[in-house]
């Protein structure tokens, strides 16, 4: 997901190709401990 939008596309696209909100995104983004506590989604950091 990061890595798609640091490749050009928006968060809307992405979280639309995964199913999930903008806001989940951010509450995810925000979790303490970073993004790599996420289950299901791969992150690259």
């Amino acid at each position: 997901m990061e890595v798609e939008i640091a490749n050009g596309a928006t968060v809307a696209q992405v979280c639309k190709k995964i199913g999930v909100t903008e806001q989940t995104y951010c509450r995810w983004r925000d979790l303490p401990g970073g993004r790599t506590e996420i289950v299901g989604v791969e992150w690259v950091a």
